[in-house]
């Protein structure tokens, strides 16, 4: 129910671990009939053969005391994830081509993000790749093109699928006219981790952060905003992208993510030319002091 309902998409992984643990219990259940015995019965026997054996039972229970404290304190807390409030504030502004971006003023590698939205995993994609731009804020910069799965603006959807992925996208673009784009962005994101994507308003968003509200009103009803997101749309088809997110370094796609590895790897490599671009070539003459 939480999968199809709140968070929109089924996991395979969990999904096999369900019918795994409902074969258990089959089995478990079938067995407690073959010996008579009901699960009370069952955990008072194991009670008393512990009982009867204190020192393997005390072995054990310290075992996992200590494995659990273990975990505790080395494995990272994976499933608590950065608050959308809590991304630092770094540089932003508009492309040449009136792409928003974020991140480094004069970067090494440009990150474009083809993203929905109304997609579960562009939500939490986006989310790594901005924590990641922060890491590297001197280096990296994100870029946004939209990339709505919705037969409402897209072309390519030939049914209904996001049905309101073409609205947040318009949304996000009217925020942009009014230099609000990543606050919209970030507003859109943040409100599907608590609300039903259809109860979203996007007029209290707008509100939310700052816009003039009749400014957006304005925009939305107009027609300035719908080429900006069919402009992005055009050169995901262009690019062949089949499915969101898909990030592009240059011409090498990522689609999902972008390892750190990777990233970093091209990180070093635009470093040493930069580094070799600028370091005189042994046969030229150093300047004069005069």
């Amino acid at each position: 129910w939480i999968s199809a309902t709140r968070i929109e998409s089924v996991c395979l992984f969990c999904a096999s671990l369900y019918v795994v643990n409902l074969v258990l219990f089959g089995l478990v259940s079938a067995l407690h009939a073959r010996l008579r015995l009901g699960p009370f019965r069952t955990f008072a026997a194991d009670g008393l053969a512990a009982a009867s054996r204190p020192a393997p039972a005390a072995a054990l229970v310290a075992f996992f005391v200590a494995a659990a404290a273990l975990a505790a304190f080395f494995v990272p807390s994976y499933w608590i994830e950065t608050g959308w409030k809590d991304l630092p504030t770094l540089a932003s502004g508009v492309t040449e081509e009136g792409h928003p971006w974020w991140g480094a003023e004069d970067p090494l590698i440009v990150i474009e993000e083809f993203s929905d939205y109304q997609c579960p995993y562009c939500r939490k994609a986006h989310k790594l790749v901005r924590r990641q731009v922060a890491a590297r804020a001197e280096h990296v910069r994100l870029v946004h093109r939209h990339l709505p799965l919705d037969d409402a603006c897209h072309p390519g959807i030939e049914k209904p699928f996001h049905d309101r992925a073409c609205d947040f996208s318009l949304a996000a673009a009217c925020a942009g006219s009014q230099d609000r784009f990543w606050q919209m962005n970030d507003a859109l994101f943040a409100v599907q981790d608590f609300v039903p994507t259809g109860d979203v308003d996007i007029a209290d968003l707008g509100e939310e952060i700052g816009l003039d509200p009749e400014a957006f009103s304005t925009c939305l009803a107009g027609d300035e905003a719908m080429p900006i997101v069919q402009r992005d749309i055009k050169e995901a088809t262009r690019r062949k992208v089949v499915g969101t997110p898909t990030f592009f370094i240059g011409s090498e796609a990522f689609p999902g993510r972008i390892p750190e590895v990777a990233l970093d790897a091209r990180i070093e490599k635009m470093l040493r030319v930069r580094q070799k671009a600028s370091t005189p070539s042994s046969g030229s003459s150093a300047p004069s002091s005069r």
